[in-house]
């Protein structure tokens, strides 16, 4: 159950070229993964792009709007990520395969992906209104695993498992062999199943 790590492609615009907005949004990215979310600021950025802080201004009007943009961009490339997973359909069965393509999406992601999860964090830390982004996707989320053919309860211990699972590996806390990662993985979408005899409606969450 390989999964492949999904390219990083940046958007583009009409020209063919990635737009400003998204260059400078990637260059945030590569200034919090190389130096750390505490000199992500303007002046740095200028730096590193060559864009004049009112350029910079221009399109986004603070810290605040750049981090908000930058979190709407990370949750956007999640989500490509799981489409690829599930369009790929390597290890994807039975029922609910888009909630299982959202687990294996979540417990081979990059190392790199891990370190930016850690530095947009960092960036998040003193303003937890910024990631009211993630808090609507994920309450999406959480709504659809409470609809999981294999019942609430079986879908929601799989997806904190997974989310476990994605955190040591962000701490460097995991120490696994290929074949333990495997099995892992296995026993987890096996967690989406439905179990004969079992009434999957009969939850305090569904």
């Amino acid at each position: 159950m390989t999964i492949k790590n999904g390219a990083k492609k940046p958007t583009k615009s009409r020209g063919g070229r990635p737009s400003k907005r998204d260059y400078i949004l990637e260059q945030a990215e590569q200034l919090v993964l190389d130096k750390g979310a505490a000199q992500l600021t303007f002046d740095a950025l200028t730096e590193t792009t060559g864009i004049s802080k009112g350029g910079l201004l221009y399109h986004f009007e603070s810290k605040e709007a750049l981090i908000m943009s930058m979190l709407e961009r990370y949750a956007g490339q999640r989500e490509r990520r799981i489409a690829q997973v599930l369009e790929d359909g390597n290890g994807l069965y039975g029922c609910d395969q888009d909630l299982k393509a959202i687990l294996l999406a979540e417990i081979s992601e990059s190392k790199e992906r891990l370190v930016l999860d850690s530095a947009i964090l960092a960036a998040v830390a003193n303003n937890p209104e910024l990631l009211a982004p993630i808090r609507e996707r994920n309450a999406e989320l959480w709504q659809r695993l409470d609809m999981a053919k294999a019942g609430s309860i079986r879908a929601r211990i799989a997806w904190k498992a997974a989310m476990g699972h994605r955190l040591l590996l962000q701490f460097g806390l995991l120490h696994e062999t290929p074949e333990q990662s495997e099995a892992f993985a296995t026993e987890l979408l096996a967690l989406l199943e439905p179990v004969a005899g079992s009434d999957a409606d009969d939850s305090v969450f569904g």
